[in-house]
C-alpha cells in the first residue's frame, strides 16, 4: 500500500493511495469528478500508472450506463511549475484519453482554473484534437458548487 501525507486546511492527516484515487476521480450524479488537490501528495512517477488506472476505470464505469461523459475538473491550487514538474503526466493522460476514449467525451468543466491557465491550456492543446477542445468550458462559479452538481 502506498501511503502519503496529505496536508488539508492545517490539519494533516496520512491517507493511503485508494482514499487519495477515490477523492481524486470520483462519480457523482451521473458525471465525473477530477479534484487537482488530492492529485498533488500522490504525484510521482512511480504512481502515475495507479493514478492513470483509476482514472480510466472510473471513465469506463460511466461508459457502462451512457454513451458519452461529462468531466467537472477542478483545479484549485494549480500553479505553473505543477504544470512544467507535471508535463510528462499531462502528455500520458492526453494521450491515454484520446486513444482509449475517442468520441467518448461530451463536455469538459473546468472550475478555479488559475490566471496562468490560458498558458497552461497552449500546452495542453498540443495534445488535444480541436473537435475536444471545443468541448472544453472554464467556469467561473466557487468550487463549493463544483460538488453540488
Amino acid at each position: 500500500m502506498i501511503s502519503t501525507a496529505y496536508n488539508n486546511k492545517n490539519a494533516t492527516t496520512l491517507m493511503d493511495i485508494n482514499d487519495i484515487l477515490t477523492h481524486l476521480c470520483s462519480i457523482k450524479n451521473g458525471s465525473i469528478l477530477l479534484d487537482y488537490k488530492y492529485f498533488k501528495p500522490c504525484a510521482r512517477v512511480e504512481n502515475y500508472g495507479v493514478i492513470l488506472k483509476h482514472i480510466i476505470e472510473t471513465i469506463q464505469t460511466i461508459l457502462h450506463e451512457k454513451e458519452t461523459f461529462v468531466i467537472h475538473i477542478n483545479l484549485q491550487s494549480l500553479t505553473l511549475s505543477d504544470v512544467e514538474k507535471y508535463y510528462s503526466f499531462i502528455q500520458i493522460i492526453s494521450e491515454t484519453m484520446k486513444n482509449t476514449f475517442p468520441d467518448k467525451l461530451d463536455l469538459c468543466n473546468i472550475y478555479n482554473a488559475p490566471f496562468i491557465f490560458s498558458q497552461v491550456f497552449r500546452i495542453i492543446s498540443l495534445f488535444i484534437d480541436k473537435k475536444t477542445q471545443q468541448k472544453m468550458k472554464l467556469v467561473d462559479i466557487p468550487s463549493a458548487l463544483v460538488y453540488g452538481i
